[in-house]
């Protein structure tokens, strides 16, 4: 399930990826994100992606989340910030579904700290 906050003080987009995912919280998901992101500048605020807690998530629903990535990176945001899942094989999950040139633009970070 993701869950996206904003800290307009600290121009902040929070998205917290956690558990598995299903088609439908996909499909809610990318219309809450566009709500939002339509009542913000988003070039003023930077995307933090901590996906810490984000589980291993079925085969069937990768192309789904990677359009989700894809939408992340197609938002004019000023930076992207990534804090990787704990589990290793999401975060090798989350590596094939973000290519290259989008991970690119991604700065690797701890936590919420490294800020």
């Amino acid at each position: 399930m993701n869950n996206i906050e904003l800290d307009k003080d600290k121009k902040h987009v929070i998205i917290k990826g956690s558990g598995m995912y299903n088609e439908d919280e996909l499909s809610t998901f990318i219309n809450e994100y566009k709500s939002k992101m339509a009542s913000i500048d988003t070039s003023q605020y930077s995307l933090i992606l901590d996906t810490k807690s984000l589980k291993t998530s079925h085969q069937d629903k990768l192309p789904m989340m990677k359009k989700i990535m894809k939408m992340y990176f197609e938002t004019p945001f000023l930076k992207r910030y990534y804090i990787k899942p704990d589990s290793r094989i999401a975060s090798n999950q989350m590596k094939r579904i973000t290519e290259d040139e989008l991970c690119q633009s991604l700065q690797f970070i701890a936590s919420y700290d490294a800020l």
